[in-house]
């Protein structure tokens, strides 16, 4: 399919002197024009071939004052394609220096072919007589091209002559064509707007009639990934969409080749999108999906250890230790990660509270995300452990969020009473988060005196508190955990060694911040008719505590007044 241009130039010379200008002939980008003929004043001008390929030239007298027409007369292959364009750089002939000129371009299109199907002109012709198109500019040429975008005309028969219902055949071929049409200039040419709600249409007709078939979920995945964003990149909901539609089509028979471009298309579109939005989890799903596709990539295979260190590093941020050294010991099979766990307690609340019968611990402890079960079994040992010991009574409630453990202590003189304690605390499991309730069982001092005279009763308290060593224990712990995670990454990859390096120092901060969110209240109740007295102490801290009061026996408070 030809055309015939036609192109005329009227210049008038400037200058006070004749000018020689030398013409040439160029291909429009990749077409060569043919059968070029170029004239002067009616004069033919010959046409001589220069050292660059595909380009010619022609010289032409330009005299000072005097009107000059010159006329290019060529044929230009239209091309095969689904639509067809046609340009002319008058802006070329804009930059010469005349007076008094002006422009004509005449493009001869093939017969029949109405305007309708045009798709977009730069400058509107000034004429068409549904064969001719006629750019006419007076006073000087436009700074420039014209330019002309048309459907070719055997295809624009087929799109605007819809085929019977029943004619499965013909409705794919008119949706093929309709989607190359609209993946000419995707995805915001003109073509694009004009044609691509009409092919989506098509391709669910398709599918409406012909459900059996794989073409309609084909079109209809093609056209989903013509979209772009502002940006230039394909929007994740119509990489779903692509995605839900090629598998469709799979369903339907259609061919892998046919299938795995758009799959992977869409896919890795969602793999990037994931992960510079840091969704871990949904960009290691999508790859392990493209790797089917692609088993054999190396670049896939190094991709998915990406992903990997940046999901664990995500879940180490989000305060899910266990789940990130999980990963690390499913994906490289790192070993020796249990001795880098942080504490599976995560705070403790605990309640000391003393009577002339009995002392009572009551300990809450909150505990970490994903060491629930460490913290259960090994609150159940220490129970087992405490009810070992004499008369004493130990229970435990354990819940997801925290384990709450109660000991009562009979309390009879004071050197057994201490005895009784410090055997107790050695029964606690062998981990440093029991270093807390470990030191309350075994205070420095301990004194509860009940001295009664002839009038009187003097009931007397006094106890040294030092809770600094499991502040100790637990900085000491955090010091062995960064030298065994130094150890550890040594064995691993750079890339692991690094996350490694960082499981170590979160969980060592978690040893050193756990004296932060650990208290103790103490309350010492001498008599069950007095006041108890209350003291509030912190990790850290060394107290002595003191209570003392006077209650006057019985048979002398009948003559008070």
């Amino acid at each position: 399919m030809v055309a015939q241009v036609e192109v005329s130039l009227t210049i008038e010379g400037t200058e006070r002197t004749s000018q020689q200008i030398e013409l040439r002939i160029k291909p429009l980008g990749t077409v060569q024009p043919e059968a070029i003929e170029l004239a002067v004043d009616g004069t033919s001008l010959p046409l001589e071939p220069t050292d660059s390929p595909g380009i010619s030239r022609s010289r032409m007298t330009l005299r000072p004052g005097r009107r000059t027409e010159l006329r290019l007369r060529y044929t230009y292959p239209l091309g095969d394609g689904p639509i067809v364009s046609f340009s002319y750089p008058l802006q070329a002939a804009a930059a010469w220096p005349t007076a008094n000129g002006s422009a004509r371009v005449l493009l001869s299109l093939p017969p029949d072919l109405p305007r309708e199907a045009w798709i977009s002109t730069t400058s509107s012709p000034t004429s068409f007589d549904g064969k001719v198109v006629d750019w006419h500019f007076n006073q000087a040429a436009p700074p420039t091209q014209v330019r002309l975008q048309f459907v070719r005309p055997d295809l624009w028969a087929q799109i605007t002559h819809p085929p019977a219902e029943t004619d499965t055949e013909a409705l794919i071929s008119r949706m093929e064509a309709l989607l190359a049409l609209a993946s000419v200039d995707a995805p915001h040419g003109p073509a694009f707007n004009r044609f691509y709600p009409t092919a989506l249409a098509q391709a669910n007709q398709v599918i409406q009639v012909a459900p059996e078939r794989p073409e309609g979920h084909l079109a209809l995945a093609r056209l989903y990934l013509l979209h772009r964003d502002e940006a230039g990149w394909l929007p994740p909901s119509y990489a779903t969409l692509a995605i839900a539609e090629a598998r469709e089509a799979m369903q339907a028979g259609a061919p892998q080749d046919q299938t795995r471009s758009l799959l992977e298309q869409a896919l890795r579109r969602l793999v990037d999108e994931a992960k510079a939005n840091g969704r871990w989890e949904e960009a290691l799903d999508y790859l392990e999906e493209l790797a089917k596709l692609q088993p054999q990539e190396q670049d896939v295979k190094e991709e998915r250890e990406a992903i990997l260190i940046g999901l664990a590093g995500a879940r180490l941020k989000d305060g899910t230790w266990s789940e990130a050294a999980q990963l690390l010991r499913d994906a490289w099979g790192v070993t020796g990660l249990e001795d880098l766990a942080p504490p599976w307690l995560q705070a403790s609340i605990a309640r000391v509270e003393t009577t002339p019968e009995r002392r009572i611990i009551t300990v809450q402890m909150y505990l970490t995300p994903g060491r629930q079960e460490d913290a259960a079994a090994q609150a159940r040992e220490a129970v087992n452990g405490l009810r070992s010991i004499g008369e004493v009574r130990a229970n435990a409630s354990i819940t997801e969020e925290r384990v709450e453990l109660q000991i009562v202590i009979p309390l009879t003189d004071d050197e057994y009473f201490l005895v009784w304690n410090r055997a107790l605390a050695n029964t606690l499991p062998d981990r440093p988060e029991w270093a807390f309730l470990a030191q309350l069982l075994r205070p420095e001092t301990f004194h509860w005196q009940s001295t009664k005279s002839w009038w009187r009763q003097r009931i007397s308290y006094e106890e040294v508190v030092d809770l600094r060593p499991p502040a100790d224990v637990w900085r000491s712990y955090a010091s062995q955990v960064e030298l065994k995670a130094q150890e550890v990454a040594s064995r691993q990859p750079d890339s692991v060694a690094s996350l490694i390096l960082a499981l170590g120092q979160t969980s060592a901060t978690s040893w050193r911040e756990l004296q932060q969110h650990v208290q103790v209240r103490y309350m010492v109740r001498l008599s069950s008719t007095h006041e108890p007295r209350r003291w509030l102490l912190q990790p850290d801290e060394r107290r002595q505590l003191s209570a003392q009061m006077d209650v006057i026996l019985p048979w002398l408070s009948r003559w008070l007044p």
